[in-house]
This record gives structure tokens, sequence and C-alpha cells, in this order.
């Protein structure tokens, strides 16, 4: 039978992969930034969340601006308040959900190691580590990494809600879904 590492080599684990997940998003970032012109001019669907955004950051709270609703509400809120908080998205949303995806990581291998161990939390951070596309999907002005965050942070949640309810967790749980 295998024996289960000791939490202090599983964190020390952990922190390694989550190193490598940030070295791999910084190195994505110095190639990306020089070679995509898709960065500073937003195409399809970033263009539409880029728009929607702006509007919301000159004042349009509501942005009723005719089928915008049809798509992720929250993201464009998301995209404004980086547009208030730094003048505009570029490079700072990539950046933000770069961080927002070393935040998954770290929640997908909390949730790994309360469902399945230690073992399992390492391996769950590391596959998700090299996982391109959520690598790719960070650098983009898309709400696929803010709506993954918020799921896995409803599971860990909804996973301390049942280990020990209460009002307060369950609100808070509520909140991510």
């Amino acid at each position: 039978m295998l024996s289960t590492p000791r939490s202090s080599t599983v964190f020390r684990a952990l922190w390694v992969v989550l190193l490598f997940a940030g070295s791999v998003r910084v190195v994505y970032w110095l190639v990306y930034a020089r070679t995509m012109p898709f960065l500073t001019h937003p195409l399809a669907d970033a263009g539409i969340y880029e728009g929607w955004a702006t509007a919301i950051a000159q004042g349009d709270v509501w942005s009723r601006a005719a089928g915008v609703f049809y798509r992720a509400p929250l993201y464009p809120y998301f995209l404004a308040a980086i547009h208030v908080g730094f003048g505009e998205t570029m490079p700072w949303a990539g950046l933000l959900q770069s961080a927002l995806g070393i935040v998954l990581l770290w929640m997908v291998s909390r949730l790994a190691w309360r469902i399945a161990g230690p073992r399992a939390a390492i391996a769950s951070a590391a596959l998700l580590a090299l996982y391109g596309p959520l690598v790719a999907f960070e650098s983009k002005r898309l709400p696929t990494t803010l709506g993954l965050v918020l799921h896995v942070a409803s599971l860990v949640l909804l996973c301390r809600l049942a280990e020990r309810p209460s009002v307060r967790r369950a609100v808070w749980a509520g909140l991510a879904l």
C-alpha cells in the first residue's frame, strides 16, 4: 500500500507546480505580446465584450445597447473595472486572467485534495498547469477564465458547505454560482 505524503511535502510540490504554471504564463505572454495583433485589436466576441465594457466604464452601467445580454453579462463588468482601474484593458485583462488561472490551479488542487487526497491534488495541478488551451484563453478578452474560476469556486464552497453547513457558507456558494 502506498503511503500518504506529508502535508509539507505536498504543499512544496504544489508551490513548485504553481511557480511552473506562472513561468509558463510569463513565457506565453512574452511570445504572444510580440506576435499577435489581436492583443491590441480585439476581434469578434472579444471586440463585443470590449465595446460593452467601454460603455459601462463610461457610465452606461446598464448598457442597454441592443443584443448585449445574450452574452455572459458579468464579464463586461469585470473588463469595465479594469478600464476604470487602469485606463484600458490591454494588457491588464490578460494579465489579471493569467493570475486568475493560477488561482484556478490552486482551487482545483485543493478540491482534488479534499475529494481524492494529496496525490490527486498534485496530479490535478500539474495537468492543469500544462493544459495549453487554458493558458491561451487566459490571454484573450473572453469570459472563459472568469467563468471557470467562479465555477470551481462554487464547487469548493459547496464542499465546505457540505462539511459544515451555515447560512454564510450557503450565501457565498450561491453567489459563486
